[in-house]
């Protein structure tokens, strides 16, 4: 169908997220997209991308050189937020070693309950290193089984995003003019939702990098659910469904961060995360998280959450040679830490 066209409006930050990844799949064939970005003032001279950027900038053709070429990127491993609890940092890559198809929280658990042991964050790679004063370069970290975010700079990031949205036909334009669909992602006060031609996408979050990850599925949603923009309130419906969805699983986290009593909550899904990882360890996974397990696992071990027990199969490891494990992982985080700051001072 021809003759739709969409406008972005909002922080250029924002607009630029959700117009290159608009631009690269749905403008073109009659289609227009208009990105008209405002002059929002920001605190933040930089923004976090979380680990789903391999996958994005990989479809936008933005390959790691280019952003840390002209978008200073930086990697990140973890991010820091504020808890009732005090500041609690959430990484993205798993804690220690899974064995057995069992997560090492468990192994860590059973070697505690026998001979006390560093706290669990101590046998976190991804948190050692984000917390080193020379941290390992998209290149060093290519050879780690880690995941990591971008930290970019704000301005330089959303003029490289533009660039690619234009060089796929989106146009940058001063003002918005009629269109068949205006999506604002500045900070409205409207949770997400799309109601007739208006499509706001709620960005607003104390979290580092949500609104980066907000943006990109909102983009996402919509290219999955509407094949033109007429006739379309079944896919209006659905995606308002579906970021109410993702709203409550960030609500669930925040809730789990600040909240005095977190498993008094009227949430029925964080609620069964606390009684599930309270009884046995596990972390249910709900549809549309946005958060990985790990940073569950840190969030609700920060608040001061723990099991009543362990996995049996932690067991079928002879003890002498769990703690042995457990001491050689701690050993090789230093290692690996020492060696990568080593190679940043080298270069």
């Amino acid at each position: 169908m021809s003759g739709e066209r969409i406008c972005v409006v909002g922080p250029e930050h924002r607009v630029a997220i959700i117009g290159a990844i608009l631009a690269r799949r749905w403008s073109g064939d009659g289609r227009e997209l208009l990105l008209a970005p405002n002059c929002e003032a920001s605190d933040r001279e930089t923004i976090i991308a979380r680990p789903d950027h391999v996958r994005v900038h990989a479809e936008l053709g933005l390959p790691p050189d280019m952003l840390v070429q002209n978008a200073g990127a930086v990697p990140v491993l973890a991010v820091k937020v504020d808890s009732a609890a005090g500041s609690l940092t959430l990484p993205f890559s798993p804690f220690g070693m899974a064995r057995f198809g069992v997560e090492f929280h468990h192994f860590w658990q059973r070697a505690d309950a026998s001979k006390c042991q560093p706290d669990l964050t101590e046998f976190s790679l991804a948190l050692a290193l984000e917390h080193a004063a020379d941290r390992p370069s998209l290149a060093a970290l290519s050879k780690l089984p880690l995941q990591n975010g971008l930290r970019l700079d704000r301005a330089k990031y959303s003029a490289l995003l533009m660039k690619a949205a234009v060089s796929n036909g989106a146009r940058v334009v001063a003002e918005p003019s009629t269109e068949d669909l205006t999506i604002d992602c500045g900070s409205n006060g409207k949770g997400s939702e799309w109601a007739g031609g208006l499509l706001s996408v709620a960005t607003d979050s104390d979290v580092p990098g949500l609104d980066w990850q907000i943006c990109v599925n909102a983009a996402r949603r919509l290219l999955g659910l509407v094949p033109h923009l007429s006739d379309c309130e079944n896919e209006r419906r659905e995606y308002t469904r579906l970021a109410a969805e993702e709203a409550g699983r960030i609500a669930d986290m925040r809730a789990l961060l600040t909240d005095p009593d977190p498993g008094n909550t009227a949430s029925h899904a964080l609620k069964r995360k606390i009684d599930v990882f309270t009884a046995c360890g596990r972390i249910p996974t709900e549809d549309f998280e946005v958060f990985g397990q790990p940073e569950w696992l840190a969030a609700l071990w920060g608040r001061g959450l723990r099991p009543r027990r362990f996995d049996r199969m932690a067991k079928a490891m002879p003890e002498d040679d769990l703690h042995r494990w457990l001491s050689s992982l701690r050993s090789q985080i230093v290692e690996i830490t020492n060696q990568v700051s080593r190679q940043r001072q080298v270069a």
